[in-house]
């Protein structure tokens, strides 16, 4: 479903919450084109258009230390001004929030309080890493797939347990693992590329009895086609992919994003 939403462009209507002087950040990525010597390939539109990140006076050095307090007054007027956009979803992405997370969790309540029929996210929840632009933007699509996602499953589990299910639902990850539904809600990210990634999985567990080491899988749903080569028995992974990219349309992952989990976009994802 994630990777649906990503690929048909109807995931929510994100904002950024971000440190001031930093707004651009999820435009620029690294400044550079994924094929440099051609000039008329757009870069991806941002999940969270410009107009929809607010910058945010506070920031940390690069130890966690405080440097300047967060401005709440700006967080709340902020969420006013979003809420009048009519976003559904909203990322709190701050500078240095992996060494302390104090400020960014702290915006997160007051977008909750601000904004309580919104899906709010903190990056240090989704990807807890250094380098802003790979923390950042992975958070932005779990807060475009997320409320899709969550209503998905919250309707799914109470159908199920309306119909007397009483085993576990456990939801696939982009690693080929698996997580309960509550995570899944929480973060959202975990679960674009599940599908294409549990393939491989799949035919690896099936080819070992049969001493078949070296294959090619084949994964094809109603709107991607994919393929993973699986070489002495182990399928091939990437830390980096991207999704529905091509040269004629600028898709909101044909820069990927990665996670340190190995269960977000796309890190420790197959191809």
């Amino acid at each position: 479903m994630s990777t649906n939403t990503v690929l048909t462009w109807n995931g929510a209507k994100v904002g950024l919450l971000t440190t001031k002087g930093f707004r651009d950040t999820l435009g620029i990525r690294f400044g550079i084109r994924e094929t440099p010597y051609d000039y008329t390939i757009p870069a991806p539109a941002p999940l969270a258009p410009r107009y929809l990140r607010m910058p945010i006076t506070e920031r940390l050095k690069w130890n966690g230390e405080e440097l300047t307090p967060l401005a709440e007054d700006e967080v709340r007027a902020a969420c006013r001004s979003l809420a009048k956009e009519g976003v559904e979803a909203v990322v709190v992405g701050f500078l240095w929030s992996f060494k302390n997370s104090s400020h960014e969790r702290r915006a997160v309540e007051i977008c909750r309080e601000e904004l309580p029929g919104a899906y709010v996210v903190g990056s240090c929840d989704i990807q807890p890493e250094i380098r802003e632009y790979w923390r950042i933007s992975t958070a932005v699509i779990s807060a475009y797939v997320g409320p899709n996602l969550a209503n998905y499953l919250g309707n799914m589990v109470q159908t199920l347990r309306e119909n007397g299910f009483r085993g576990e639902l456990l939801i696939t990850q982009s690693n080929a693992g698996v997580m309960f539904p509550e995570i899944a809600m929480e973060q959202a990210v975990r679960t674009v590329l599940s599908g294409p990634a549990c393939a491989p999985a799949a035919a690896a567990y099936v080819a070992s009895p049969l001493d078949l080491r070296d294959l090619i899988t084949v994964d094809m749903g109603g709107t991607s086609f994919d393929v993973c080569l699986i070489k002495d028995q182990k399928p091939a992974t990437a830390l980096e992919t991207a999704v529905g990219a091509s040269t004629t349309c600028a898709s909101p992952l044909s820069t990927c994003t990665r996670s340190a989990l190995g269960a977000a976009v796309l890190p420790g994802s197959t191809r």
